[in-house]
């Protein structure tokens, strides 16, 4: 039969009609039916009825097929004659197999009937089987119809007796009004294109409201993920369940527009079912009135656990269940939620999503499946993105499709754009710095050695910048699948929101605070800051058709370099100085005593420590010791070692050519002082490596040492590896390309004290302020004072290094602006 092929193809069809009508024209189209009718769309609804209702030969027409298939619920209403008519008992069993499958809702209305005659097919009805047997109508339509017609009889319906004992039928159209829009909210009031890839994650947030234990129920993800969505589809189907229920939704807009009280007025008065305002704080009475409610509440979109308080959600009663979304999982767990975490649809699901609003239907039409799938990619699996795209281009031709993809390389699409950025806006100052510099610098790496240099930027503070933007949904913490490190990661549309927010802070790219595009790096060629140092080997095509500057594949011309290192060797300096103007007592507070070997070690905790990362260079001219070799020796001023401090500062520059096997761990840095009379004094330099760093200054506590004859000092660099293939700390050595060695001294004298710092110090790093003294920087160091504006970022990373070149250009004029954000 054509209708069962129908029933089978017919699955994926969307809901066109609410309801859908199935009734015996001649007992009931000009009475009751017709005053059903005409209750359901006076309350909006959507009715499939057929007017004629004719029987044209054996098959159901494809109109009617089609009406039962774009239907939600079919309302039949089973009448004395219903079932002598072949025509309603094809319509049933199509009616049916829909519900079986679960595709539409089915209310059964006994009008004038024993319900019990349905399900077992007696009285009027047998006979009108017996006729249709006796028409000789086909054996296997005819079993189909009474197994349709018997579990019709099985559900629960509403049965009108008739008759001067019964009830009106105005009051019973009523009450099947009331229950069909029940049914129609719980079987869901959201647009059906809209879900998509919901059903598991509805699922695992049903397993979870159904668990006694579970009153508070958190959906966490970034914006435009789907939280909202999910929760309503979560609610249409709890609700009913609940005599009390309510969703209140844009919680923290509501908060920012109508302000706390009225929100809270507003939703009290709702929950309670009052009109009379009620008072902020909440009085005894009001709480006891809510202890006594058992509801239903999903509050949406809340910033704050302090709002979720303010609702007074916490009063109601036992048995109550609240659904929570938000972007930030801390507020989540401030209410001992159960938390659950949206992450973004599949290609798959991307694409049905997007053809939903492209073409208004699943799939779309083969000559648009390229384009359309370029598009989806460019949406990154985000639901309102996907909805957002598939929108502006229906109906639209395919050339306006592809320009669309063009322009959402430089240009991302506004409403989503503004949809993301409300959660950067909820950022202090430092994660907006800190997320600005991994979606510019940092996706994709190391966790411990992103945060190890952002660290040097802003005082140790980039670990819980960084912890609160994974609360927040802005970033991930992603488990590398070969070392099993943890590694930053960044859903790419809040990455290219991160670009966005810096291209808007200039037309000009050498004003924006940081550059990360080749193109517009190139601009300071301009201005003779960078030169590329191969044009065949500067550039990489990234993700999303970007471009992104190779490691170590420029480098800096002579005044910008020189004026970096300058800086360095005079930050160095001025730590120097502060670390030995300060006594013993206040340096023993900042120490902890540590037993090893039998001897005690005072350990710093890395305070004093200075590291600065540079890009392929040569940078050593300011280091007027220096060696190509594993080992070099300096020769000392002994009438200055011996009535000043002594000081150093190393440049190292690695050997990129070399084939090392095994990534190398720590760097030793062995040094030996030694006096006129022989005495040595040892001192050693574990400096951490990875592959990124190819040239650093470096400088820490240890490298500065009490007035004593020095005449000599020697190093040694070793390699420490730490793999499995190699026996435990076994040392190799390594030869770098060059290093050198800034030797300073410091009149001990001129600080007003005499100071011995002792051994076993190990390094430690100190962040200078604004307000701290620099001016006893000694002349003879040959460096002058740092300008008053100019602040130094203590650590540049590599590709962090280009931050600053805007800011050299403006050195080299005599003026430096650097914002508070720089």
């Amino acid at each position: 039969m054509a209708s069962s092929s129908f029933s089978s193809s017919s699955s994926s069809i969307q809901p066109k009609h609410q309801v859908f009508l199935s009734f015996r024209g001649e007992d009931t189209r000009l009475s009751f039916t017709s005053f059903l009718l005409q209750a359901l769309k006076d309350k909006g609804m959507s009715v499939f009825f057929d007017e004629e209702k004719l029987e044209m030969g054996d098959e159901l027409s494809q109109a009617l097929l089609t009406a039962i298939a774009e239907s939600q619920i079919a309302i039949v209403i089973l009448s004395e004659q219903y079932a002598s008519s072949s025509w309603c008992l094809r319509e049933l069993f199509e009616i049916m197999v829909r519900s079986t499958k679960g595709l539409l809702l089915i209310v059964p209305i006994f009008y004038h009937i024993d319900p019990s005659h349905v399900r077992k097919i007696g009285g009027s009805f047998k006979k009108s089987f017996d006729e249709h047997r006796r028409k000789k109508r086909p054996a296997r339509d005819m079993q189909r119809w009474k197994d349709a017609f018997a579990k019709v009889g099985e559900l629960k319906g509403c049965h009108i007796k008739g008759g001067q004992s019964d009830r009106s039928e105005a009051s019973y159209i009523k009450t099947i009004v009331e229950d069909v829009i029940k049914k129609l909210n719980s079987k869901s009031s959201i647009a059906s294109e809209e879900l998509v890839g919901v059903d598991d994650q509805k699922e695992r947030i049903l397993k979870l409201i159904h668990q006694n234990d579970t009153r508070v129920v958190g959906i966490c993800g970034m914006g435009g993920i789907g939280k909202t969505t999910l929760a309503k589809a979560v609610y249409k189907e709890v609700s009913p369940q609940f005599t009390d229920h309510l969703i209140l939704l844009n919680v923290r807009e509501k908060y920012q527009k109508q302000g706390m009280e009225d929100v809270v007025k507003d939703f009290l008065c709702r929950v309670l079912n009052q009109d009379a305002s009620i008072d902020i704080p909440l009085s005894d009475v009001i709480i006891d009135r809510l202890l006594n409610k058992r509801a239903f509440v999903v509050l949406d979109d809340v910033s704050d656990s302090d709002q979720i308080e303010d609702l007074g959600v916490q009063h109601l009663g036992p048995g109550s269940k609240i659904i929570v979304t938000s972007r930030d999982q801390q507020v989540l767990r401030n209410t001992d939620a159960k938390i659950h975490s949206l992450a973004s649809l599949n290609k798959d699901d991307s694409l049905k999503l997007i053809s939903k609003f492209a073409f208004k239907q699943d799939h779309p039409t083969a000559d648009f499946q390229d384009v359309l799938v370029k598009l989806a990619n460019c949406a990154r699996g985000l639901p309102l993105a996907l909805k957002v795209l598939g929108s502006s281009i229906y109906q639209k031709p395919k050339e306006d499709w592809e320009s669309l993809i063009v322009r959402l390389r430089e240009y991302p699409e506004r409403r989503v754009f503004n949809t993301l950025k409300i959660s950067y806006d909820g950022l202090d100052r430092l994660e907006r710095n800190v997320f600005l510099d991994i979606a510019c610098f940092f996706k994709g790496y190391d966790r411990e050695d992103a945060i190890n240099m952002l660290d040097c930027c802003y005082n140790k503070s980039a670990r819980s910048a960084i912890t609160k933007l994974v609360d927040k949904c802005l970033l991930e913490i992603s488990r590398d699948y070969f070392d099993s490190n943890d590694t930053l990661s960044m859903h790419d549309l809040l990455q290219e929101m991160g670009w966005e927010i810096i291209c808007q802070e200039s037309e000009d790219p050498r004003k924006r605070s940081r550059l990360w595009r080749l193109e517009d790096i190139r601009l300071l060629e301009d201005d003779k800051m960078v030169s590329f140092a191969d044009p065949n080997d500067y550039t990489f095509c990234g993700e999303n058709g970007r471009h992104c500057i190779r490691f170590g594949s420029f480098k800096l011309n002579g005044d910008a370099m020189d004026n970096i290192v300058a800086n360095a060797l005079l930050r160095i300096h001025c730590i120097a100085e502060q670390l030995v103007e300060k006594s013993m007592v206040e340096l023993a507070k900042e120490t902890e005593e540590k037993e090893l070997d039998g001897k005690i070690y005072r350990v710093s905790n890395y305070k004093d420590e200075f590291i600065c990362f540079l890009p392929r260079s040569q940078i050593l001219e300011q280091f007027e010791h220096q060696s190509k070799d594993s080992s070099m020796i300096v020769e000392l001023n002994s009438d200055k070692c011996s009535s000043s401090l002594l000081g150093f500062a190393f440049g190292i520059l690695y050997d990129e050519n070399q084939n090392i096997d095994f990534t190398p761990r720590h760097l030793l840095c062995k040094w030996q002082l030694k006096t006129k009379s022989g005495e040595c004094r040892n001192f050693m330099l574990i400096v951490p490596m990875d592959k990124y760093r190819k040239k650093q200054i470096l400088f820490d506590r240890i490298m500065v040492h009490e007035a004593m004859p020095y005449v000599e000092a020697s190093c040694q660099f070793v390699m420490e590896y730490d793999d499995e293939d190699f026996e435990t700390n076994q040392r190799y050595d390594f030869k770098v390309k060059k290093y050198g060695v800034h030797v300073f001294y410091m009149d001990s004298n001129r600080m007003g004290r005499n100071i011995h710092l002792g051994d076993g110090v190990e390094c430690s790093e100190i962040s200078l302020t604004e307000e701290e003294d620099e001016s006893n920087i000694s002349s003879d160091n040959g460096h002058e004072s740092e300008p008053d504006e100019m602040k130094i970022i203590y650590c540049l990373p590599i590709r962090g290094i280009l931050r600053l070149l805007q800011n050299i250009c403006s050195l080299f004029k005599g003026k430096v602006e650097l914002s508070e954000d720089a």
